[in-house]
């Protein structure tokens, strides 16, 4: 069942293969193709009330931040979560209006959060995630974001075009991606 849906951050398109199962019908795999995601700027230091770290800038549908969470200190698990969420926050506020938030195609945007990266529990995966809103929400399956987690480990060479990466979240569920094509964007 293909469907397109025009966002805010550009054309997604979504796929839905449909089997089944126990004598109804299900969906059992969803592909994506969204807007071209990519790094926006690479390495940028930010320094919030608590810690100083570096975090990468990039693009997958909206700004995130992007950042290691053993070099931030604190391990992607459920118990960590309220300092996970702080943390978050926290580097959002200092990201928020930096110079490299904005999109070649189309001005000044705001940050949609962060997301902290960390080793998988799966050996499956090849990364955990979890999302941070600004306002300190955040996201468990660990799927949001990963179209820009792709983009940064692609740029540092950990991703090839076309390779299968799997990102889990803090509930351990795959997302599973792959740099389908590399685009231009903007000049």
């Amino acid at each position: 069942v293909p469907l397109a849906f025009d966002t805010p951050g550009g054309l997604v398109h979504v796929e839905a293969e449909c089997a089944t199962v126990s004598a109804v019908p299900r969906v059992t795999t969803v592909r994506v193709s969204g807007a071209p995601s990519f790094v926006a700027y690479a390495g940028c230091a930010v320094t919030t009330p608590t810690r100083s770290l570096r975090v990468d800038l990039a693009f997958g549908g909206t700004f995130f931040g992007i950042a290691d969470s053993e070099a931030a200190g604190v391990p992607l698990t459920p118990e960590r979560l309220p300092e996970i969420r702080r943390l978050g926050a926290e580097i959002c506020r200092a990201l928020e209006g930096h110079d490299a938030l904005v999109h070649p195609a189309g001005g000044q945007a705001t940050l949609g959060g962060v997301i902290f990266t960390g080793p998988p529990q799966s050996p499956d995966a090849h990364l955990r995630a979890v999302s941070v809103t600004p306002d300190g929400a955040c996201e468990r399956s660990g799927l949001t974001g990963a179209s820009a987690v792709m983009a940064v480990l692609n740029a540092m060479g950990l991703l090839e075009d076309g390779q299968e990466f799997v990102q889990e979240g803090l509930l351990a569920l795959p997302a599973r991606g792959r740099v389908a094509r590399l685009a231009r964007v903007g000049e």
